[in-house]
């Protein structure tokens, strides 16, 4: 028992003895490279930003790293070990003077590291090279980080980095050393002043003399900036009486001082604070989200905005970026379109001969529409073409888009066309779709070649041909092929001047319509939750004049489901996009509440 009790105590003091000299764990910004010399002999210095064990190792290297977030290889890689505890603030030199040589601990070399004064990268990492910890970057090539690693003198920005915090982007410079601007400060502030590219000092024929300091660091670890994402706003195109609100989720790793939403209406940026409060439209409190409103502006307004967090640390973040350069916008229109006004009503997708392949467009309503900035896509999202600025169609008037308007012209003798878009339909079935300046999915059209479609338009002459303006372009018997080959820019050969069935046409009054598809559980591609395997489907009213709407999705037992719309609209018809993707197979109910009217219709969900 005795010789038990010995070994265990020898044990336990040999385990106290490797806890002594484990390594300490870095994180990205508990080191930051301060100095190089590319000109004979290699030289680089970095400074610590942490305490570290004895036996630390942590590695650089001049290979690059590419878009994956892997390194690009070939080149080498220089490893130093602390040879002793070392505290934060020490900075270490490194220098190939035929051999490698550092000014504190060891250091071993493999492969051939050697920096180009062409312009290269030093990148500091623990662990090994096939799955890095990246804690440190520098890039002197050309004036910033690159997409990828191509050659090697160039690199993105490795995973994990942020430039101007835990990685530095010089202009390209043979020599090059940080000019001690702030020698004492918390982790952050060293990290900020270290990583600021003008607080540089470079030479492309004199090598530079490496910091010494001891620098003095205080504080806590590394504090990065905040994190803006998912900027959303309410309503997507106002009108003169509504305020819109806007949200965004907001995080920092410390904490938030400020959360500003900046708008300018022609006047100047204006700040409104945002709250995660639950009260200004921002979801539950506490949970990330902000929100804040821009008051009503004047009809045909253009308003620009963006966000602006600052944390504790004086850090702040933009979103977009690289605002009031770059913001969000939207211009106020009393008299927005919806979908319904604009309508695709005739597809030529496989012509004779010549390229004359369009889709027609007409204006149901009783006014001009301005299409500046609309986009027609087909199924691909890639396949887009934008309206020029400026496009507007009047009143029960049509608009031709093309593959390409020379044919089209020449062929049909009219004017009012547009093109030419780079891609064509698909002659076995593809999907046209239009979008409002706000991205917003104005009509959407799947054509087939194949039966219940009218197959005389595969390639036989004739276009597809809407029989009435007011169906619902949406179903195959609401369309006829055509009289000879098209009658783009004019009223459609098989038009049907007759009373039609409730659930095809535009009414007069409220009505909901049966949702598509019914049962429904295949992804819907035109809406917004058509990526992956997001099952839905769309339910579609309208609206005779402005009201509130609720639109209510429930379960067979009345719960709610979910509330898809709860605020005021104008007149026209919508398309309402329900994801059903956590929903179980069975029926369920929607809703629609507009003024007065009221009434329901059942929806069946099937996996």
């Amino acid at each position: 028992m005795k010789q038990i009790t010995t070994l265990f105590i020898l044990g336990f003091f040999l385990f106290l003895l490797g806890m002594g000299n484990a390594q300490t764990a870095l994180s990205a910004g508990d080191v930051a490279i301060v100095g190089l010399n590319c000109d004979n002999p290699d030289e680089f210095a970095f400074v610590l930003l942490v305490d570290i064990s004895t036996g630390t190792e942590i590695n650089f290297t001049d290979n690059g790293v590419k878009s994956d977030g892997t390194f690009r290889g070939g080149e080498g890689t220089v490893t130093w070990t602390s040879s002793s505890a070392t505290a934060a603030g020490t900075i270490i030199d490194i220098e190939n003077d035929g051999s490698w040589t550092a000014s504190g601990g060891s250091v071993a070399a493999s492969g051939s590291f050697a920096l180009s004064s062409g312009g290269d990268q030093i990148i500091a990492y623990t662990g090994s090279e096939s799955n890095p910890t990246f804690i440190y970057a520098l890039n002197d090539e050309k004036s910033g980080w690159q997409d990828d690693a191509t050659t090697s003198n160039s690199s993105a920005l490795p995973p994990g980095l942020s430039d101007g915090l835990t990685a530095v982007a010089l202009e390209e410079v043979d020599n090059a050393v940080y000019n001690d601007t702030l020698t004492s400060g918390t982790q952050t502030e060293l990290l900020t002043a270290i990583s600021n590219k003008d607080n540089w000092n470079g030479d492309n024929s004199n090598r530079q003399t490496m910091p010494s300091g001891p620098y003095t660091v205080t504080g806590g670890g590394v504090d990065t900036p905040p994190s803006i994402s998912n900027v959303n706003q309410d309503p997507v195109s106002p009108t003169s009486s509504d305020a819109v609100t806007v949200t965004a989720t907001v995080t920092d790793d410390h904490g938030l001082t400020s959360v500003l939403l900046k708008y300018d209406a022609g006047s100047g940026y204006t700040d409104v604070t945002m709250y995660d409060d639950g009260a200004h439209g921002d979801g539950a409190a506490g949970d990330s989200v902000f929100g804040g409103s821009i008051p009503p502006q004047s009809d045909q307004t253009q308003v620009n905005y963006y966000i602006s967090a600052t944390d504790d640390a004086s850090q702040t973040t933009t979103n977009p970026d690289d605002a009031p350069s770059s913001t969000y916008s939207y211009t106020v229109n009393d008299n927005p379109s919806v979908p319904g006004d604009i309508v695709i009503n005739e597809i030529m997708y496989n012509s004779i001969g010549t390229d004359t392949e369009y889709v027609e467009l007409f204006n149901t309503t009783d006014h001009t529409v301005d299409m500046s900035n609309w986009t027609f896509k087909d199924n691909d999202d890639n396949h887009s073409f934008v309206f020029p600025e400026g496009t507007v169609l009047a009143s029960q008037e049509y608009l031709v888009l093309c593959h390409d308007t020379t044919e089209v012209k020449e062929k049909y003798a009219i004017s009012n066309v547009l093109g030419n878009f780079s891609f064509a339909l698909n002659n076995s079935g593809d999907q046209t779709r239009l979008f409002d300046n706000n991205g917003v999915l104005m009509d959407s059209v799947q054509y087939d070649d194949a039966a219940p479609w009218p197959t005389a338009a595969d390639g036989d002459g004739p276009s597809l041909e809407l029989v009435n303006p007011s169906y619902d372009n949406s179903l195959a018997e609401n369309w006829a092929a055509s009289s000879g080959e098209g009658t783009p820019g004019g009223k459609n050969s098989q038009y049907v001047n007759v009373v039609i069935p409730e659930e095809n046409a535009l009414p007069s009054g409220f009505a909901l319509y049966p949702n598509y598809p019914n049962p429904f559980g295949r992804s819907i591609s035109g809406t917004k939750f058509s990526s992956g395997r997001a099952y839905g489907t769309v339910i579609r009213y309208h609206l005779p004049r402005a009201v509130h709407v609720r639109l209510t999705v429930y379960n067979t037992r009345g719960q709610v489901i979910s509330r898809l719309v709860d605020r005021e609209q104008r007149r026209g018809t919508y398309n309402i996009s329900f994801n059903a993707r956590d929903l179980a197979s069975g029926m369920y109910f929607y809703e629609l509440q507009a003024g007065s009217f009221r009434q329901i219709r059942k929806m069946i969900r099937i996996k």
